[in-house]
């Protein structure tokens, strides 16, 4: 049978400030793809990016002690995340009055 982990899992508004700076990868990860043309037109490269934003924030529910909410609210954040950083981007064009 399968036994639980003998390790106490911190609820999700404790490990949050405990594990935040995991998830600054996934910011990295944003900021390149949609700042950076030659990034985002280089498939390899964003599949490597992406590998490299998603280990460290699931650090804390594999080898930490977070619960899996964390990995819920990583998920939630690199969806919601990119669809900020998109509009982020065409307010900046707009104002500078840049082409997109």
């Amino acid at each position: 049978m399968l036994q639980r982990s003998a390790k106490i899992r911190l609820p999700l508004r404790e490990a949050m400030p405990r594990y935040w700076p995991c998830l600054l990868g996934i910011t990295a990860f944003h900021f390149l793809v949609v700042f950076v043309p030659g990034v985002s037109t280089n498939w390899p490269v964003v599949q490597a990016l992406f590998f490299l934003a998603v280990l460290p924030a699931m650090y804390p529910v594999s080898f930490g002690s977070a619960k899996y909410s964390f990995w819920v609210v990583a998920a939630v954040y690199w969806f919601f995340g990119y669809v900020l950083m998109f509009v982020i981007k065409a307010l900046i064009f707009t104002v500078m009055g840049w082409q997109l």
